[in-house]
């Protein structure tokens, strides 16, 4: 495996990072010519759709509307500004139930008097949703919110359905005393995250050209001003983190930014996090039987063994929940499972048990009756194919 790892100067490492990337396909190439396997840990999560929702001052609730049905494993994360309230609920239109969603950063406050310093953001995020329905997510405030308030809603593809956020951070301050709109930094572990950010404006001026140094705009969670500002209330970005390191999202002051907050999260890619195996379901049988494990990171699992034997049969029906068969020649032991993280082994083993096999019973001698089971008699032989005892003399 090849691993591409950030110099101990985060900054070296961002500026890096393009120059790398432009250059990966020649190295792969070379490196298969020479018959070197090369490969990053996880796929890089994408950006499914969007969709911007808004609800003006005094009411204690908002809202926001995907386009087209979301995808099952899919995460969702909300961007959310208010104001004079807390989030107490969240929830959603999904068949069968709503999908869950936990705060992963916030609320924090912003602004600096004598401008309103009861402005509010948060982000949450509903990991492995269930998928299947169009959703329209609903965000149920304590109270009536002091300030307009604003959702952006982001659904991704290929995060890890277990522990979707790798690390956050946020920034506040003014253009006047802080300059343009920059999160503290935030260090990733794993390779290939998704860092995702939404910046806040007091003026709501954003434009699709605000955008911070290597991110991208997403044009589609743009929310147009409900009060006056001459353009979006946010400018929400994103970019790949290809390589483990420091990282921060920044912002345009431009055309009017004033008092803001930023915040980015980065998201885990699947199949980054060595599986990790909590139960087992038989924990004992023979050769062939299907046993359930229980767990974590088991998307993209590439193979499954027991006791070292590798099973030719096995299914992810999730990233906690997977069935393999036990395999001819398997021996008692732990059961591994394998990703593109490394690999990851069970505490307890599994016991391969033997199916008894019983052999014909022959009895010699002279008998007058049996209980029980097929009894035939040929001179003085009888071969007994049941469990009976015969009795007789």
């Amino acid at each position: 495996m090849l691993s591409l790892q950030a110099p101990g100067n985060c900054s070296s490492a961002k500026n890096l990072t393009e120059h790398w990337l432009s250059r990966f396909s020649l190295l792969i190439a070379v490196l298969l010519s020479l018959g070197v396997s090369a490969s990053l840990s996880g796929t890089v999560p994408l950006l499914v759709q969007s969709a911007p929702g808004a609800s003006s001052t005094g009411h204690s609730s908002g809202s926001v509307s995907f386009s087209t049905p979301s995808a099952a494993g899919d995460t969702i994360v909300l961007f959310v500004r208010f104001g004079g309230a807390t989030i107490v609920n969240v929830t959603d239109n999904q068949t069968g139930g709503s999908n869950t969603y936990t705060s992963v950063l916030g609320p924090t406050q912003w602004g600096v008097a004598p401008e309103p310093t009861d402005r509010l953001a948060q982000v949450l995020v509903a990991k492995n949703i269930t998928g299947g329905s169009k959703l329209t997510i609903t965000v149920t405030l304590s109270g009536s919110s002091t300030h307009d308030t604003y959702i952006a809603a982001l659904e991704y593809s290929g995060v890890d359905a277990s522990n979707p956020v790798n690390a956050a951070a946020v920034g506040t301050g003014t253009v006047s005393a802080n300059g343009a709109p920059t999160t503290g930094n935030l260090t990733t572990t794993v390779a290939n995250t998704k860092l995702v950010a939404t910046s806040w404006d007091s003026n709501e001026s954003y434009t699709p050209t605000g955008n911070g140094s290597g991110y991208t705009t997403d044009t589609a969670a743009g929310i147009n001003s409900i009060s006056g500002g001459s353009g979006w209330a946010n400018l929400t970005e994103d970019r790949t983190a290809a390589i483990t390191g420091t990282w921060n999202a920044t912002a345009s002051s431009s055309p009017a930014v004033d008092q803001w907050v930023i915040q980015l999260v980065a998201l885990r890619p699947a199949g980054s996090a060595v599986p990790v195996i909590t139960s087992i379901t038989p924990a004992s049988g023979p050769i062939g039987t299907s046993v359930t494990l229980t767990g974590t990171g088991f998307t993209g699992a590439s193979g499954v063994s027991f006791n070292g034997t590798r099973a030719t049969t096995f299914t992810v029906s999730s990233d906690t929940q997977m069935s393999a068969t036990v395999p001819a020649g398997a021996t008692t032991g732990k059961i591994s499972v394998t990703n593109t993280a490394g690999t990851g082994t069970s505490a307890g083993n599994f016991t391969v048990t033997t199916v008894p096999v019983i052999s014909p019973i022959t009895l010699t001698g002279k008998f007058t009756e049996a209980d029980s089971g097929t009894t035939s008699v040929s001179s003085q032989t009888v071969s007994n194919t049941g469990f009976a005892i015969a009795t007789g003399d």
